[in-house]
């Protein structure tokens, strides 16, 4: 496991120190994906903010997500997620060049765990994965550490510094940059909307509560 940098991370309103956070390898993106639609679990709860989703499911399965039990014996698990799903620019038939990027927010014990998933292949230059406020990039991933292997974890008070970051409303603009070239070459460059992010984790907040009750 390889240190993560932040780099450019000073933040007035997220309060985030630059230094280097240790990040937690974990599964496949398409699969943490279609972990919201297993047979076994059942939407509960469910409200979008602009492209962030805040969920929850009830079922029976183990899973990777921290599950509270229900009333009825059911487990029941709560989360955020972003996907942003890229494909061919041009109006080619390729239709097997699609790929995802993701990003999840779940429960971790009585913290929290931010995880950012980038499908195979995707390779970043320096800065090409950044959290800017109002045009100016504030926290940075570096392409040489967690991204090159697909999965990037924040937990503990990394993940509460990214997550009073994410939830600014005192900025005019707050975007995700990311600017990444695919596997058949094609360069991207997309823009994650942010500011619905804190009306998103205040609702995942409410929903972690109520399934701890």
């Amino acid at each position: 496991m390889r240190l993560f940098t932040v780099a450019a991370i000073a933040l007035v309103a997220g309060g985030i120190a630059v230094g280097y956070l240790m990040p937690e390898r974990t599964g496949a993106t398409v699969e943490r994906i279609a972990s919201s639609t297993e047979k076994d679990w059942a939407t509960s709860r469910y409200n979008r903010f602009g492209a962030w989703e805040s969920i929850c499911e009830v079922g029976d399965s183990a899973s990777s997500i921290q599950s509270s039990a229900a009333a009825d014996g059911a487990r029941e698990r709560c989360y955020m997620r972003y996907v942003d799903n890229f494909g061919p620019q041009d109006e080619s038939d390729a239709n097997d060049r699609f790929g995802t990027i993701a990003a999840f927010i779940s429960p971790n014990g009585k913290g929290l765990k931010v995880e950012f998933d980038v499908e195979n292949g995707v390779t970043f230059s320096t800065g090409g994965f950044h959290l800017a406020r109002e045009e100016k990039a504030v926290w940075n991933l570096d392409k040489d550490d967690c991204l090159a292997g697909g999965v990037c974890t924040f937990t503990g008070p990394a993940a509460d510094a990214l997550v009073r970051a994410f939830s600014d409303q005192s900025a005019e603009t707050l975007f995700m940059h990311v600017e990444f070239t695919d596997r058949y070459g094609q360069t991207l460059h997309r823009n994650w909307p942010m500011l619905p992010f804190a009306s998103a984790f205040a609702d995942f907040e409410r929903n972690v509560q109520t399934t701890s009750m």
